[in-house]
């Protein structure tokens, strides 16, 4: 039978989706405003950061650092 449907000039080969196709229906609802301020908050509260919070920020960072990082050598020993 396939023999008989190459020679009718039918075309048997089987049609694939296009990688966009697959990428465009599994993300469908991905990329709503509502979806996109769910999944990245930080989209949300940037506009209103100020510099004071950046300020503020790198004291406490380096604060946990200079606390965690020697507690964590001491307790490889």
């Amino acid at each position: 039978m396939p023999l008989e449907s190459k020679a009718n000039g039918e075309d048997i080969r089987e049609s694939f989706p296009q990688p966009m196709e697959i990428i465009y229906t599994c993300t469908r609802g991905f990329f709503t405003r509502k979806q996109l301020f769910k999944r990245l908050p930080i989209l949300q509260w940037l506009p209103s950061y100020t510099l004071q919070y950046l300020v503020d920020d790198i004291v406490a960072g380096l604060s946990v650092a200079l606390t965690v990082i020697p507690q964590g050598m001491v307790t490889q020993l």
